[in-house]
């Protein structure tokens, strides 16, 4: 039966589909209404193919709505006429490319006056009155059954539908072609074999070549599908192919003919045989991607994980459980999601019995990765290549130059890599390409001699001109890692050599200082693939440059607060420097300091003290008491017993670090300005306010003369004075001084680093202490965030925040909030540093005035007497009265019986004064 119209709408807007129903029913038209067609129990796929078949004139409901669907898309394909009717929105924005080649109607069914319908009405009559088009009967040489597990390139396939529709090249020919590009094993075959299944309706005319078989033979076959007469069978193959492609650029009039070009080299092989003219569409299919600007190109890439999961289930018909598709997950991740992987990994599961799943595949797996890749499984394109040799045969066309690069490559990450990394290493390529001439008996490109930048881009453009690399932004490109797992393999006996000239490759760009955020844009890119090469040479006991490596590395990652991917990288590089060197030798003392550092960073103190005093013992005994490297080293040592709580040792070493550093540097070099710094921060500690202040003063002029004024360091130093002024009351001058150490700090590494949480604590208490409090709540906030993430919920840092807030909140009567934070930072402190810390100390209090507050003062009376009694000790075995003491000792004489027990304890120490509380200082670490 043939119909009138088709209505094609969203089911969101089904109410305007049925009053458009009603008006053309009522108007005398024949209509196709899924509504009013489709039963219950029906093949509603069928039904709308056969509606969309046997209509004259397409109706789709244009509204936001309409083209989100996948099928209101495919009932306007392949229609004699279409008529889009506008209802909401603009055309450019709910249209699809297809559509534009018709005119479109507006109109509005709440407004639409009867000269509105009138005139939709008469277009269509006119369509209706026309004589129908003869059907053209339906030719199709597919090869290759539709993928049954065709999954994440649905999107894909709109969009080739529309530039083929669209888009006619314009530079080489007036027909319509359009190249599908990618690496192999993307899946290009699978695309294009579901395109035809899809857009059926569209072509008349469906012809398949696989140019690999030979393109006159294939157009020979085209022609004798064509013309399957006797008379024409014995033509020779030159004369049917030359009727094939005379057809194929035949006028308009000629069917609407859609021919799949399959595996094409490149372009020059596979020009001739396009169609430039007539009522032809060309899909190409090809590794190759450097088609000229006549022949638009689609690139193609891996899947999404989510998809590539869906793949990975539905293939192997694995229950669809939550440990299986986390499992599944993994397995996507380890092979890239690169498609042809994915299909050979299920079919694997899929063949094995019961309970035999994706986690028991990663592990055999790990154990069998080169007889995995070369495993042929039958796919959706039948039994395609391996994963193996899908890229050999490619690899083994490149020339010498590119194939060189993409060795050295194998041992490299997937990331972007910079090309700056060839182009500075030509030896070490031009070195290789010598071994591969001599492994396949070729001579090398004659231009291999001399070869520069020029000659490095030419090869990189090579690779990525056949999908085994992809252009990056930033002058850089990428690799897939099984392409990279591939080229090892291939490799064999060669390994060893070629990833000794990767890690050269490495080590000579891997260069920069990691403290100085200015060489991060540098260093950052090259990380991934320093590690990457530095863990492949590990494993083959390459002990130089790999302990290097790691220790640069880590350096970053440390300057970047990266800590838990810092530490496994230190222990490496001290355990091969230690297998490499023996225990006593200056590069161990080297691995044991950074690696104490980090311990104490995240507070592992117990851990990092024996590591720095070892580290201290060998720079003495191989350099001398008065060494830079020993300098360095007391810095450190200085820095844990301060954090300690022992600043009479500690207070000694920095002055000897002072020292050292002024009689090698002279008074104005930053590690001179290190020193310094550090020593201010005991003297603030110790209540000697008046010998910190200038020291803090010359820190940050030499940071600032030395460094720049923009250098983290800086904002160290301003935090540090900021920080002491604002406990003195000269907020005036502290404000300014800690606004600028903030912006420095948040420019220079980011937004979420704990220098920058530090910076907007100091800056908090400082607007709490001059009554800004929502603000100061808000930096709170934002610095305990910080912490939390970097640092872990158990660091003192986060017990210092936490500490704070809780009081911020104490005092705005938010008493149900602040409690909890209080006691969690008290256990945090407790637990990083024993029961007689003073931080412990100000916990107490701190905790003690929120329960006299809620009037439990029996509760809060033992905890200011704890507090009290702790920095007592403290002033007493220092020498020096600490800044919190007085305030603390005033907040205990609330207690009625408090000032009786102090004076008896030590009457000398305590007047009426209180100390303003301390912020979070800046040490500056060596």
């Amino acid at each position: 039966m043939l119909y009138d119209c088709f209505i094609s709408y969203s089911s969101s807007d089904l109410a305007v589909a049925e009053a458009l129903h009603k008006r053309l029913i009522d108007a005398g038209f024949n209509v196709w209404f899924d509504k009013a067609r489709l039963q219950p129990g029906c093949d509603w796929h069928k039904e709308i193919e056969d509606g969309c078949e046997h209509c004259r004139v397409v109706l789709p409901l244009l509204t936001p709505r309409w083209k989100e669907s996948e099928w209101t898309r495919y009932e306007t394909y392949g229609a004699e006429a279409v008529i889009p009717l506008l209802l909401e929105g603009a055309w450019s924005e709910v249209s699809t490319p297809p559509l534009t080649q018709y005119q479109n109607l507006s109109i509005s069914f709440s407004s639409a006056t009867d000269a509105d319908w009138q005139s939709l009405f008469a277009s269509i009559r006119d369509i209706c009155s026309r004589e129908v088009p003869r059907k053209e009967e339906r030719v199709h040489r597919l090869r290759y059954h539709p993928a049954k597990h065709f999954v994440g390139r649905e999107e894909d396939l709109i969009e080739i539908h529309d530039r083929l529709f669209v888009n006619p090249t314009a530079a080489l020919t007036q027909g319509h072609v359009q190249a599908i590009a990618a690496m192999g094993g993307v899946g290009k075959t699978t695309l294009a074999r579901q395109y035809c299944e899809k857009f059926w309706r569209c072509y008349a005319q469906m012809f398949w070549v696989d140019c690999r078989l030979g393109l006159e033979t294939e157009f020979a076959a085209i022609h004798d599908m064509l013309r399957p007469e006797p008379l024409y069978a014995a033509l020779p193959n030159a004369d049917k192919v030359r009727w094939v492609r005379s057809e194929f650029n035949q006028s308009d009039s000629r069917p609407r003919r859609l021919l799949i070009l399959d595996n094409a080299e490149d372009e020059e092989s596979l020009l001739e045989w396009i169609p430039k003219t007539g009522n032809c569409h060309t899909l190409i299919t090809s590794r190759f991607t450097g088609w000229s600007s006549g022949i638009d190109t689609y690139r193609v890439w891996v899947l999404k994980p989510e998809p590539a999961r869906e793949l990975l289930m539905q293939r192997s018909g694995r229950a669809n459980d939550k440990g299986e598709r986390e499992a599944a997950d993994e397995v996507a991740k380890r092979l890239e999601y690169l498609p042809l992987a994915l299909e050979q990994a299920a079919a694997y599961v899929a063949a094995q019995p019961p309970g035999w799943g994706f986690v028991e595949y990663l592990t055999l797996y790990e154990a069998n990765e080169r007889a995995f890749l070369a495993e042929r499984t039958p796919g959706a394109t039948e039994y395609p290549s391996s994963v193996y040799l899908t890229w050999r045969a490619t690899i083994d066309k490149l020339p010498h130059g590119a194939r060189a690069i993409l060795r050295l490559h194998a041992f490299f990450a997937s990331t972007p890599t910079p090309v700056s990394m060839f182009t500075q290493s030509v030896e070490l390529i031009v070195e290789e390409v010598r071994h591969i001439a001599e492994e396949t008996g070729v001579a090398p490109d004659a231009d291999i001699e001399g070869a520069g930048e020029f000659a490095v881009r030419r090869w990189i453009s090579s690779l990525a001109g056949y999908s085994l690399a992809q252009l990056q932004p930033n002058d850089s490109f990428s690799v897939h890692s099984l392409v990279h797992t591939v080229e090892r393999h291939a490799l064999g006996e060669h390994s060893v050599r070629v990833l000794t000239a990767a890690l050269r490759c490495v080590d000579a760009a891997f260069v920069g200082d990691a403290q100085d955020v200015r060489s991060w844009p540098t260093l950052e890119p090259l990380a991934p693939h320093a590690q990457a090469c530095a863990q492949f040479a590990d494993g083959e006991g390459i002990a130089d440059p790999t302990a290097r490596l790691y220790d640069d590395l880590g350096e970053l990652f440390y300057a970047q607060a990266r800590y838990k991917e810092t530490e496994p990288l230190m222990r490496r590089a001290l355990a091969i420097d230690e297998a490499t060197y023996g225990p006593g030798d200056p590069k161990v003392a080297t691995d044991l300091n950074g690696l104490a550092v980090l311990l104490k960073a995240t507070n592992r103190l117990s851990e990092a003290e024996p590591l720095i005093r070892r580290a201290l013992s060998i720079y003495e005994a191989s350099f001398g008491s008065n060494h830079l490297n020993v300098a360095t080293v007391l810095n450190n040592l200085a820095r844990l017993l301060g954090a300690t709580n022992r600043l009479t040792e500690a207070e000694p070493l920095y002055r000897r670090a002072m020292s050292i550093d002024e009689t090698h540097y002279g008074p104005d070099h930053p590690e001179v300005a290190i020193s310094v710094n550090n020593l201010a921060l005991l003297l603030q500690a110790t209540n000697r306010v008046s010998e910190a202040e200038p020291l803090y003063r010359r820190a940050v002029s030499i940071f600032e003369q030395s460094l720049g004024r923009d250098h983290r360091h800086v904002a160290t130093g301003l935090t540090n004075l900021g920080g002491l002024l604002r406990d003195a009351d000269r907020g005036l001058e502290a404000e300014p001084l800690l606004r600028r150490a903030l912006l420095i700090s948040e420019h220079a590494l980011g937004t979420d680093h704990p220098q920058v949480a530090a910076g907007l604590y100091n800056l908090a208490l400082l607007l709490q202490t001059t009554g800004r409090l929502t603000q100061a709540e808000s930096l709170y906030r934002r610095a305990l965030s910080i912490d939390e993430v970097i640092l872990g919920p158990d660091h003192p840092n986060v017990a210092t925040r936490l500490n704070i807030l809780a009081s911020l909140l104490r005092d705005t009567n938010r008493f149900v909030e602040a409690e909890p934070m209080s006691r969690r930072a008290l256990s945090i402190d407790e637990g990083s540093y024993g029961p007689n810390h003073p931080d412990v100390a100000r916990d107490l209090n701190n905790l003690a005035l929120l329960l006299q507050a809620t009037n439990r003062l029996s509760e809060a009376e033992p905890l200011f007497r704890r507090a009290v009694e702790i920095l007592l000790k403290f002033t007493l075995e220092t020498g020096h009265r600490h800044p919190n003491l007085g305030k603390f000792v005033a907040n205990y004489r609330t207690q009625e019986e408090a000032a009786a027990i102090l004076h008896e304890m030590a009457p000398e120490l305590f007047g009426d004064e209180q100390a303003g509380s301390a912020g979070q200082l800046g040490e500056v670490g060596s």
